[in-house]
C-alpha cells in the first residue's frame, strides 16, 4: 500500500464522518473492494505523496490492511490541487461550510489567471447557484459578521466530535461490561471532554479574542454598533422591554396551570381561599415542577449514554 500523507490545509476541505457513518463506510470497503480509488498527487514543495480524495477510506484500508485501488494526480502547485479537491467535494456532497469553501474557490481561480467576474461564474456553474449567491458569499465581512460565522462553524464541529465521542463510549463501555456503570461513564467522559477541549483550544482563544475586540469596538462607540445586522437597543429600553416580558412570561403560566394549581389546592383541602395560602400553594407546585424537570435532566442524561 502507498505510504500517503495528510496536507493539512487539504483535511480541513473534506467533511468529517460521524461515528455511524465511519462504522458504514468500514462495513462496506470490507465487503466490497470494488471502490472508487484513492486520489493523490506528489507535492513538489514538501516532496511528499498527499491524498486527494479518500481520506477516510484510506484511513479504514491501511487500519484494516484492506487491498484498495489508488489513482495518481497531477498539478503544478499546492493552488491547483486544493482547487481540484474543492471542485470535487462541491459535486459530491452538501457544504456545510459553503461560504468558506466558495470564497476560497473564487480566490484560487483568481490566483490561477482568471478575472474575479470569471471565477464568481465558474464557481456558480459548478455549484448550481446563482452568481448572486456566490457574489454575496465572497463579500467582505465585518468583524461582527465573521465572528458568528466563526462561531457558527465552532459549535458544529465541537458537536460533531462530541457526538462521536459519545458513540465510541457507549460501544467501549458495553464490550467493557461496564455501561451501567454511570460513575466509570462519568469519569471516563470528563477524560474524553478535557482532550475535546484541548483539541479546539485553538478556536476557542480565537473566538474569545474576536468576541474582546468586537466587545471594545462597541464601548468605544457607545455601545450602539451593528451587532449581527441589527443596532443594539439603549439599555434603559431594553430593560424596560425585558420587564414587559418578564410581565408576560408569569402571566403566561398563571394561565397555563391555573387548573393545575385548582387541583392542587382541592386534592390537599386548603378550604377557603387565601391569598397567602395561593402563594404557598404555587411555591409547592413550583417544587413539584422544579423536582419533574430534575428528573428530566437526569433521563436525558442516561439517554445520552444509551442506558
Amino acid at each position: 500500500m502507498l505510504d500517503l500523507k495528510i496536507n493539512a490545509l487539504f483535511a480541513t476541505y473534506f467533511e468529517a464522518l460521524d461515528y455511524g457513518q465511519e462504522q458504514q463506510l468500514e462495513k462496506s470497503l470490507k465487503d466490497d473492494l470494488t471502490s472508487e480509488p484513492i486520489l493523490w498527487w506528489h507535492n513538489p514543495a514538501t516532496n511528499q505523496d498527499e491524498i486527494l480524495d479518500g481520506h477516510n477510506r484510506y484511513a479504514i484500508a491501511k487500519k484494516h490492511k484492506l487491498d484498495i485501488q489508488f489513482h495518481e494526480k497531477h498539478f503544478e502547485n499546492e493552488d491547483a490541487a486544493l482547487l481540484f479537491i474543492i471542485r470535487t467535494q462541491t459535486t459530491r456532497r452538501n457544504l456545510w461550510n459553503r461560504e468558506v469553501i466558495v470564497k476560497k474557490a473564487v480566490d484560487l481561480e483568481v490566483k490561477l489567471g482568471k478575472t474575479k467576474t470569471q471565477a464568481v461564474q465558474d464557481v456558480a456553474e459548478q455549484l448550481g447557484v446563482a452568481e448572486s449567491t456566490v457574489w454575496e458569499d465572497v463579500k467582505p465581512k465585518s468583524a461582527t459578521q465573521q465572528f458568528f460565522d466563526d462561531k457558527k462553524v465552532y459549535e458544529r464541529d465541537l458537536e460533531r466530535v462530541r457526538n462521536k465521542e459519545v458513540e465510541k463510549l457507549k460501544q467501549r463501555a458495553k464490550r467493557e461490561g461496564w455501561v451501567e456503570d454511570e460513575g466509570k461513564l462519568e469519569s471516563e467522559w470528563g477524560k474524553i471532554e478535557t482532550e475535546i477541549q484541548e483539541q479546539f483550544a485553538e478556536a476557542t482563544s480565537r473566538l474569545e479574542s474576536t468576541a474582546s475586540a468586537i466587545q471594545t469596538a462597541q464601548e468605544a462607540n457607545g455601545g450602539s454598533p451593528m451587532v449581527g445586522g441589527k443596532r443594539r437597543a439603549k439599555k434603559s429600553t431594553a430593560s424596560a422591554a425585558a420587564r414587559r416580558n418578564g410581565f408576560k412570561k408569569a402571566l403566561t403560566y398563571i394561565s397555563k396551570f391555573q387548573n393545575d394549581v385548582l387541583y392542587f389546592w382541592h386534592q390537599n383541602g386548603c378550604g377557603s381561599v387565601d391569598i397567602a395560602d395561593v402563594s404557598n400553594a404555587l411555591k409547592v407546585f413550583g417544587q413539584l415542577i422544579e423536582a419533574e424537570q430534575e428528573t428530566d435532566k437526569k433521563a436525558a442524561k442516561k439517554k445520552k449514554f444509551g442506558r
